[in-house]
């Protein structure tokens, strides 16, 4: 038997085994469906609607023969007030949103907030009221009982009165106006 002995130098240069685990491998698949469309964002809608922009509240502008400026009026109940307002002769003027009280939400609240209050009624006799105008589901909201609280101990300093009008109260000037608008029937 001869043998046969193997130069060290090939030895050293054998070529290392390849891995197919690296390397992608072809695979025969149909082309994948295109992505889904991106959905476009929707624009948030401003929380104080703007007088003119149809939408969920009755806006516009009255003109009110007492008042000294025009009334952005961003609610039909607030445009309802305006009218209300104007036919009663006890009303001598009144402002919209022209007097502000401040108030805060937490005792330890360092920031002071604004209180825009709706309505600043005189009357002929001297007396003075607010009037805040509500939808029912928003009188008990914990910052309207916040505003509201600050509104009553302004109101106790400055010798005027408080009142929310809600739904009860505009359904019942509404009745009033149709029954000033209808003309009576008499019998003859």
């Amino acid at each position: 038997m001869t043998s046969t002995t193997i130069p060290n130098n090939i030895l050293k240069k054998t070529p290392k085994a390849t891995t197919t685990a690296n390397k992608p491998t072809p695979t025969k698949t149909s082309p994948s469906p295109p992505p889904p469309p991106l959905k476009k964002k929707k624009k948030k809608k401003s929380r104080k609607p703007v007088p003119g922009r149809t939408g969920r509240y009755h806006t516009g502008t009255y003109i009110s023969p007492k008042c000294k400026k025009p009334i952005a009026y961003r609610s039909g109940w607030e445009k309802t007030v305006c009218e209300w307002l104007d036919q009663d002769s006890s009303v001598v003027e009144y402002f919209y949103e022209d007097l502000i009280i401040g108030y805060k939400t937490k005792p330890t609240q360092v920031k002071t907030k604004k209180y825009i209050i709706d309505f600043l009624v005189f009357y002929s006799d001297g007396s003075k009221k607010i009037i805040e105008v509500k939808a029912d589901n928003k009188v008990n909201h914990p910052i309207t009982l916040k505003k509201t609280a600050a509104a009553k101990e302004w109101c106790g300093k400055n010798n005027v009165v408080y009142e929310i009008w809600s739904g009860n109260k505009i359904k019942e000037i509404l009745q009033e106006q149709k029954k000033l608008l209808t003309p009576s029937k008499t019998k003859i």
